[in-house]
């Protein structure tokens, strides 16, 4: 490689590498800003189609196709196929489709780099320049959204023709011309041996988590006559690095799950075992020579809608386009059949682990709608399993808080998008439920249990609030004040108590629980009321800093909202969980004016009496 490097007559070593990695990574980023900037003028129409094509195999194939062609990467287009999934609007299966139209999607870039970088005539310089002045000017200058957005547009384009003009500046032609011309053996080297070849291509493919850079690079090449004028053996050195640029592109999405949910490992490995099998099973064709042969054919077939007079350098980067193209289609059309299986195999190699099947609804079965009652007690235990989970993260946004444990974030966010999957599931549930024929007490039961789940889901919501607070107040290193603690401490108490008594009420179905959670709710407000009137005195004194002072105001507002989501659980379930319940849902019912309490000690044995 150093006399490859050597031998670069109009070009020094430095210059050369420069030129090779600078426009490489010019050209990457260039992708990525004009495929930021087409997602930005596309909206959320992108999500749109890709939600819409979850009914038909064959139209996740052709949307995932287009929307890769539009943003022009394959990875952005599985990321949004992630969320929809974790969503709960897109099934694996489902998703399957999609990413398969990705990789059909991503080879037009190929096309448009062939095209553009063997084209007689067209200078890309010419046009990348004012393409990224005019792209900064719309970017920088003008205030309306479609206008940064058409700027981002050009930039991204400007950006990626200027990578190519130095991408072929570092591929001279003096390092192909002769039988001993440097590049020329070293290509002959690597493609002697179509493993290495393909171990290549996937190894480059990894190291710039592109198929689409590292496929550049063999176009660049070709487009200079790297790869001969011979098609049949251009195509038997450059197929093998071309499947090999199909397993590598496979790490950026494995990589992006690493710390991501099931739903994303799961996308990412289907993505892995297609490109994967896709690969492998293509290569009995290439020692044959069948899929050599059939990409020939394929380009003879349709070079007649490109003009081939103005293309310099040969056909042979139209036929790596072809061959690229061919391949991804081949595979697609040979697993599409299979998706169900496939999705199966998926979900046995990454399975649902105890962990996470304790942050699901596990009991919602539906051979149970057809006799209501028991479908509607299969609710009520999931409805108590969401409670104990938004009180856990409650409980350990508070333990962050008290100790500075700036991981807790992280916990009490899965804790909470489980409670997002508790609402989802148990919600979707009670709308089949209400399909059924039910007898009155049932349909109007169903309605209000739908309003205590969501209030459930909030209180996830105000316990990522208190946690974000504790990640606030420890990175900012402002810690409360003794009296701030021990004032979060009793309301925490309070509302500790109130879960407690909720639980109860719903595990055991009993009214006195409910009627005591009700009895700390009045407490907590007035605690609110009190406790802002402490923190002014103390600000006043110059007691405690202001920003420590906004945090624990915020905290102790978060902990008196969730004591109203969980008065208004209880007022359901006092009212039989009917919307003729006697209670105001959400207010106080503190009937003593002072905000003294009856003792629930009292209350609780006067029940039993």
């Amino acid at each position: 490689m150093t006399s490859l490097i050597l031998a670069a007559d109009d070009a020094s070593t430095m210059s050369l590498i420069f030129n090779c990695i600078g426009g490489l990574a010019m050209f990457m980023f260039g992708m990525e800003f004009l495929g930021n900037g087409l997602k930005m003028a596309s909206g959320d129409k992108l999500r749109s189609m890709l939600q819409k094509a979850t009914g038909n195999r064959f139209a996740g194939v052709t949307t995932g196709m287009g929307v890769t062609a539009i943003i022009q990467s394959s990875s952005a287009t599985t990321v949004i196929v992630v969320g929809l999934i974790n969503a709960g609007l897109m099934k694996l299966r489902q998703a399957i489709g999609v990413i398969l139209g990705a990789n059909i999607g991503t080879t037009a870039t190929i096309w448009i780099v062939a095209m553009v970088a063997g084209a007689k005539g067209f200078k890309i310089s010419t046009y990348a320049l004012p393409m990224v002045a005019l792209g900064f000017v719309f970017h920088t200058f003008f205030a309306r959204q479609k206008y940064k957005t058409a700027g981002t547009v050009l930039l991204g384009l400007g950006l990626l023709f200027i990578g190519l003009h130095f991408m072929k500046a570092a591929v001279p032609r003096e390092l192909f011309d002769g039988e001993a011309a440097p590049l020329k053996v070293f290509l002959e080297n690597l493609t002697s041996s179509p493993i290495l070849a393909m171990a290549a291509g996937a190894i480059v493919t990894m190291i710039v988590q592109s198929s689409s850079a590292s496929m550049t690079i063999v176009v660049m090449i070709a487009s200079a006559d790297g790869f001969g004028g011979d098609q049949q053996a251009a195509l038997s050195s450059v197929l093998p690095i071309v499947l090999g640029a199909n397993i590598g592109t496979t790490i950026t999405a494995q990589l992006a799950s690493l710390n991501a949910g099931r739903a994303a490992k799961r996308a990412a490995m289907a993505h892995t075992l297609f490109n994967v099998a896709g690969s492998l099973a293509m290569l009995p064709l290439f020692y044959s020579g069948f899929f050599a042969d059939t990409a020939i054919t394929l380009w003879n077939s349709i070079r007649g809608g490109v003009d081939v007079s103005t293309v310099k350098g040969g056909e042979t980067q139209f036929l790596i386009a072809t061959a690229h193209t061919a391949f991804n289609i081949l595979a697609t059309l040979v697993f599409l059949p299979f998706v169900s299986q496939l999705a199966w195999l998926i979900e046995h190699l990454i399975p649902v682990t105890k962990a996470e099947s304790e942050l699901r609804p596990v009991t919602l079965e539906e051979h149970l709608l057809d006799t209501p009652s028991f479908a509607l007690q299969q609710v009520r235990s999931e409805f108590s399993r969401m409670t104990h989970m938004a009180r856990s993260a409650m409980t350990e946004a508070l333990d962050g808080l008290n100790n500075g444990n700036t991981k807790v974030l992280k916990t009490v966010q899965a804790k909470e998008e489980a409670t997002d999957e508790f609402q989802a599931g148990i919600t979707n549930y009670l709308v089949k439920l209400s399909q059924h024929t039910l007898s009155k007490e049932i349909s109007e039961e169903l309605p209000v249990l739908m309003h205590s789940v969501n209030d459930i889901e909030r209180i996830g919501d105000h316990a990522v609030n208190i946690a974000e607070i504790a990640l606030r107040k420890t990175e900012k290193g402002h810690p409360f004040g003794p009296n701030a603690e021990i004032e979060i401490g009793k309301m925490r108490g309070r509302v500790e108590r109130m879960f407690e008594h909720i639980i109860n009420a719903l595990e055991d179905g009993n009214p006195t629980e409910a009627t005591l959670a009700l009895q700390n709710e009045g407490e907590i407000n007035q605690m609110l009321e009190t406790f802002r009137r402490n923190h002014i005195k103390r600000l006043h004194a110059g007691d405690c800093h202001a920003l420590s002072g906004l945090l624990f105001v915020d905290t102790i507002q978060n902990l008196e909202k969730i004591g109203d989501h969980l008065t208004n659980v209880a007022q359901a379930f006092l009212g039989a969980l009917h919307w003729d319940t006697p209670m105001e849902v959400g207010a106080d019912n503190d009937d003593d004016p002072e905000g003294s309490l009856p003792e629930e000690d009292a209350l609780a044995d006067k029940s039993n009496a």
